[in-house]
Parts: C-alpha cells; structure tokens; sequence
C-alpha cells in the first residue's frame, strides 16, 4: 500500500511531530521498567467458599507453593458457587471484579474447579486483559482447548473412579453385589456421574446405583439399610435437591453415622473421616502443582507450550479404624498402601534378649564414663587449648554485645571490638588499664559501681549493674553490665569476665515516663477518690428515692437505671486504678518465659493447656506485663470457645523487630471485628481486657495486633522495636579455660 506525503513540513509541524515521537518513546521505556519490577501479582480464583474442604486444600498448595517468594503477590477470591449458583451471582462477580481490579494488570491468573474457570474464559478480555490462565480441579476439556485459548494450560482433575472401583471389588470384606454410587446436582458431580456411566459397563457381575437429586435426610434414610454384600463410593455430595450445602467432610460424616457398609472416598483429606479409603488424590497437590506451573508462566515461559496435565497422580490410602471395624484382610490391600490412624506396633523381646541388651548396656555406660574421664585429662593438652580458643575468637566476633575480661593478676582489662563500637570507637580488640575504664564512668555512678565491683570480688558469684560511662564523644552513656568472678586454687578472685549492653535509649525513655507518670498519678488519684465519693452520695440519694417514690411507677422504673449507670461509673473508676499503676513503676528488662508461666499459673484452666516456647528473650515493657499475658489467656477461656491449646513463642523478623505470639485454636475473631478489638468497652464482661492490653505496651513503644484466621483461632502478635528486646548473653555458660591468652 502506497502512502501520499506532503511536499513540506512547517516548523511548527516538526516540533509537533518530535514531541509525539518522544512521549511514545518515554512511554515504552516506561512499560519496559514496569515489566522488569521485582515483584509478581497474581489472582487465585476458587469457585468455592472458605470452609469448603476440597478447594482449601486446593487454596493451601498454591499459598504454601509461593509462602518463601518474597517477590510474588498472592490475591484471592472466591466466587461461592456452592451455595450461590444463579447468574445474577456471577453478575454481580463480574461487576465486583470489574471495579475492584480496573487499574491492576496480573502477570498470572489461577482457577480451581469448573465454574472459576469458565467465568474467567468467559471475560478473559475485557476483565482480565488477557491475562496467562493456570487452571486446576476441572474434570475435562475438549482436545481443542488449547488451540482456541493458547494463553491457558493447566491441571486436569481425573479422579481414580475406575481403580477405586477395581480395589473395592478386591478388599471389601464380603464379596460385592451392589455398589452404591453418591455424587450431587452440581456441574461437577454431573460430570463425574457421565464418566461413572462409561466406566460401570465394564462390570456386569455387580449392579451399580447412582444416587443423587436427592435430599441429605433421603439420602441418610436409603443407606440405612444396604445389604452387606453392598459398598458406598463417595464421589462428591455439597449440595442436596433442597439446596442445602454441605463440606465433603459434613456429608461422609452423615452418610456413615447412618450406613453399615464400607465407604470408599477418592480424595486423601477425607481419610481422616469414617471411611475404608480407596485409590486417592491429593487436592493440596493439585494446587501445588498449578502454582509451578505458574511461577514458569511469570517468569516468561508461554502457557501454550506447557501441555495440560490429563493425568492425576493418585496412591492407595486406607483408614485403619475403618478397616479394622468392617474386618478387613490387610493383605489383599494394594502393595505400597499408606494406612492412616494406624497405631505404632509393640514388639515383644524374650528375656533372655532383653538381660543380654540390658548387660551389654551397661557395660557400653561404663565404659563411656571411662572414656569421659580420660579424655577430659587430654584437654590439658596445648592443641585442645588451642582449639577453644580458636571457638572462643569466633564468638567474641559474632556477638553484639561488648565484652569485658578484667583480668587482677595482670592488671588489665580486654575489650572486644563490639563493646568498642558501643563506646563510639572504631578499633579492633584493645587492651585497657582498670584505672583508664574506672575513670570513664560517670561520677555520680562511679562510687556505686565500684562498690559492687569490690563486693562482687570478695563474696564472687554473679551481679547485674546499670551505670553510665564516658564516649569518644565526650558524652555519657548508659550501659548495662553482667558479669561473673573467677577464682585461683587459694579461693582468690583472679577474674572477672562479663559482658555489657547499650541501653541508653531505654534509660531516656524510662526517665521521661517516670516523669509524665509522677504527675498523671497525683491528678488520677485524687480526681477517682472525689467521684467515687459523689457516686457513693448519688447510690444513697438513690436508695431515698427508692422509698419516697415507690407508688410511682413512672419514676421507679428509671431507679434501676439510675443504680445501673452508677454502678457503671463506679466499674470505670475502678478500672481506671489499674490504669494509674502503668507507668507508677519503672519499666523494666523482664523474661517473657518467666512471666508468661506466672500468668499461666494464674489464669490456669485445666480445659486449655498453655505451652511457653519464647527462649531467653527480655523485653523492656511496663511491670504489669503479666497482666498482659493473663488477660490474652483470660480472653481465650471467654471467648475461644472449644479452644484447647494456647501456644506463646517469639521470632525476630527480618527488620530484626522481635514478635511475641500468643495463639490458640479456639473460634478466632470475626474479620470486621478486628479493628475494634482494642478499643475501650468492646466485648463482653467489662470491656476493658484487651483495651488495658494495648496501653500497657504502649508505655514502652511496643505495638500489639490480631492476626488470627475466624473459626481456626487468635492470633495476637506482640511486636517489640529492635531497642527493646535482647538475648542475653548467658554467663554461666562461660569457661574461663577459653579466655587464656
């Protein structure tokens, strides 16, 4: 095709013409930078709801797939087709979508079972933009798929109903004349019922029944009564002709509180329920899978060159309990069978076996105790010494804290190169005189510290001090020191060696809170003494009341009000005495092991059982710190429900913030209630437990939120700023054998 150009060009036109070229220019060079970003987005889309056992496994292996990749961004959905299948609901989806995603463009998409993929083939383009599809938990799809829709591949779900057929023939206690079939209205169990149809004329010699369309109390009355030369195969049952839905977990548990007959499923979750087993898959495999397939797809591999999986890996899986119940012969199980809820075997051992172990034992303990003994006479050999202190170098590099080995025979104190850096000095390990270190403390700490330094050497053991000392600034600065003494064989000390922490910003905030608090107290305890005293009158002058009006209805009914909001008062003032005492005392280094059990031991309850795994961490909180604790134990036993386990531990993120948790596996908080937790007066009972809980950490700088999934438990995460939290260095586990020179 032949384009007309004009003869000329005016200037203005060139100027326009260059400006246009430059904006395109900028604008690819744009798009190229966003699509090298470091971090993927992609959108999971499950066709189902929380709590729909199936798909949760599927939901579980595409997170735990992606849970380490720190550059992708997992956004999921769920379309809730179980129990809304109408179009409007996909309607209004669609309009949700529309809105919510209208300025994001997803590197990948994922969809699990049927209706999640179709929806989004449906408007690949004009919601989605074309985005690379990964799909998992389909049934089928025409051998064209991939043709018509190159940029979608992924996982087809082939349930093993063919092998879980030929296995239940082969195990099942009494020989097979009926097998029972149970699937549901749903697109998927349709499907699965027209590959059932296909596969059940391969087996004249038994009579199949396919159940469905049918209620879930119908269909708990039919299997009532099976014959025992009859089995159940459990394909798939959410939703009955009512409506009604159900978790595949929910109806295998109703169908076999009602059937005297084996149960076979094809899906490993199930296992756990009253069922024999059967010839499995794995729907946390399924989306596991996927989620390779689409950390290929976002890191540049075309969807159209990875083949759609048509087969499911599936296994042999039994449930003892249901094997041992129906009288099943474990050896006519298929080879390589995994059995659930087996429990472990005992092994007789004859006597005679058991006094030839239990001699030979014994004389492996004695000569082990020999082999100590004698090996600990070879440490005092030049190269083992050699070899601690060697340990001992690394150590001292590796640790943040300073170290301090005062060293009496030799006069000398050695520094490490930590204890350096919180002095303001950059210098490796140096040797000081002890008249150099005293002169740098601080004169008014400098009498009192150097009294327990010589109370210390003469009745030896361990001490704690906090005093300031001098930088290369010239300025002072709090440090906390934890030392122990050595002795000689004539019982002198001839050593002290320690270590010592920068705790100079805790210091300034203690002093500041000391402070505000001095004040606040005089004003709170005089303002609650005056109107405990008014609302004391006011119950009296109520109670008068009472008397003069008692034949008037209309004013004694206000009369319990009156008392109530009163008493209300009194209630808040009260609280508010608790609420004096954060801060009346200094905050201080505590071990939340330590004061974690106390207030286990206090809100003790012997339904819930509390484990306390944090180490030796020490956090710099307000001293009603176990009021923290005992108050987040407390809200459990009030509020978690069928809680039994409360768990605490600690972890140090990558920002080197640390994180106490306090979790248990109660009922958990409803979303939309998260926010509020918090706030005065929310909950039952006073109200004021989880409000008391936040300002008490607040006093130090210490945050505290609620990540808790609803209906799998709490989940309170403490988090302590770098500065307010340690792990102490433990002296008694120093030798004094490794700091020889």
């Amino acid at each position: 095709m032949r384009y007309n150009c004009p003869k000329e060009i005016s200037g203005t036109g060139i100027f326009i013409t260059a400006i246009i070229l430059l904006l395109i220019f900028a604008s690819q060079s744009a798009s190229a930078v966003s699509n090298d970003s470091d971090e993927y987005e992609i959108l999971y889309i499950n066709s189902y709801h929380q709590g729909h056992d199936w798909s949760d496994n599927i939901a579980k292996g595409v997170t735990d797939y992606f849970k380490d990749d720190n550059d992708v961004k997992i956004f999921t959905e769920y379309m809730d087709t179980k129990q809304y299948p109408q179009e409007s609901h996909l309607e209004n989806l669609y309009s949700l979508y529309l809105e919510k995603y209208k300025n994001r463009q997803f590197d990948a998409i994922i969809t699990s079972d049927d209706n999640a993929l179709f929806f989004v083939l449906k408007h690949q383009k004009n919601l989605f933009q074309d985005t690379p599809v990964i799909f998992c938990g389909v049934n089928e799809v025409p051998a064209d798929f991939q043709e018509k829709y190159p940029k979608v591949t992924g996982i087809l779900e082939s349930l093993p109903i063919k092998e879980t057929i030929d296995t239940a023939i082969k195990v099942n206690p009494k020989p097979l004349k009926e097998i029972y079939i149970i699937t549901d209205t749903t697109e998927t169990g349709l499907s699965y019922r027209i590959l059932t149809d296909d596969i059940i004329q391969n087996y004249p010699q038994v009579r199949f029944t396919q159940i469905y369309n049918i209620t879930m109390n119908q269909l708990s009355y039919d299997v009532k009564n099976l014959s025992k030369d009859s089995a159940i195969i459990y394909i798939a049952f959410n939703r009955d002709s009512e409506g009604n839905t159900f978790t595949n977990k929910e109806a295998v548990r109703l169908i076999s509180k009602n059937s005297d007959v084996p149960i076979y499923t094809m899906t490993d979750y199930l296992l756990d329920s009253d069922v024999a087993g059967g010839i499995v898959v794995s729907s946390y495999d399924h989306g596991y899978q996927a989620s390779e397939i689409a950390h290929e797809v976002i890191r540049g591999r075309n969807p159209s060159d990875i083949a759609i999986e048509k087969d499911s890996k599936y296994y042999p899986a039994f449930n003892y309990e249901t094997l041992k119940k129906f009288n099943f012969d474990t050896s006519k199980l298929p080879e390589n069978s995994v059995i659930v809820n087996k429990p472990e075997e005992s092994v007789e051992i004859p006597i005679i076996t058991y006094l030839i172990i239990l001699t030979a034992f014994v004389l492996l303990f004695l000569l082990s105790v020999l082999l100590v003994i004698y090996n600990r006479r070879l440490k005092i050999t030049g190269e083992l010494l050699k070899s601690s202190e060697d340990r001992l170098s690394m150590a001292i590099l590796a640790t943040k804290d300073g170290i301090l080995d005062w060293n009496s025979k030799e006069n000398q104190i050695y520094l490490n190169k930590a204890g350096l850096e919180i002095l303001g000095y950059k210098a490796k390990d140096t040797i000081v005189s002890p008249e150099r270190w005293t002169e740098s403390i601080h004169p008014d700490d400098k009498k009192g510290a150097m009294e327990l330094f010589r109370r210390f050497k003469e009745n030896q053991g361990n001490f704690t001090t906090e005093y300031r000392v001098k930088t290369r600034k010239g300025d002072y600065k709090w440090i906390r020191t934890r030392a122990k003494s050595f002795e000689s064989t004539d019982g002198k000390t001839t050593r002290i060696i320690g270590t010592f922490t920068d705790i100079n910003e805790t210091v300034r905030y203690k002093n500041a809170l000391l402070e505000a608090n001095k004040k606040l107290s005089i004003l709170s305890s005089v303002t609650r003494h005056d109107i405990l005293n008014q609302a004391t009158a006011l119950l009296g002058y109520i109670e008068i009341m009472k008397d003069m009006f008692a034949d008037n209805k209309d004013i004694s009914s206000f009369i319990p009000k009156l008392t109530r909001s009163v008493e209300t008062i009194q209630q808040q003032i009260n609280f508010s005495k608790d609420y004096e005492e954060m801060g009346n005392t200094e905050p201080k280094w505590q071990n939340v092991s330590d004061v974690a059990k106390r207030a286990a031991v206090s809100a003790g309850d012997e339904k819930i059982k509390i484990s306390v795994d944090t180490g030796n961490v020490e956090i710099f909180a307000d001293h009603m710190l176990q009021k923290v604790f005992y108050n987040l134990f407390d809200n459990t036993k009030r509020h978690g429900e069928d809680a039994t386990q409360i768990n605490v531990t600690f972890k140090k993120t990558i920002n080197k913030t640390g994180i106490i948790i306090v979790e248990d596996n109660g009922k958990g908080i409803e979303p939309s209630k998260k926010e509020y937790v918090f706030e005065k007066g929310f909950g039952g009972n006073s109200g004021y437990g989880l409000f008391l809980i936040k300002n008490i950490l607040e006093i130090t700088g210490i945050k505290i939120k609620e990540t808790g999934i609803y209906q799998k438990g709490a989940k309170f995460e403490i988090i302590v700023p770098e500065n307010l939290w340690y792990i102490p260095t433990d002296i008694n586990d120093l030798d004094i054998n490794e700091f020889v020179k």
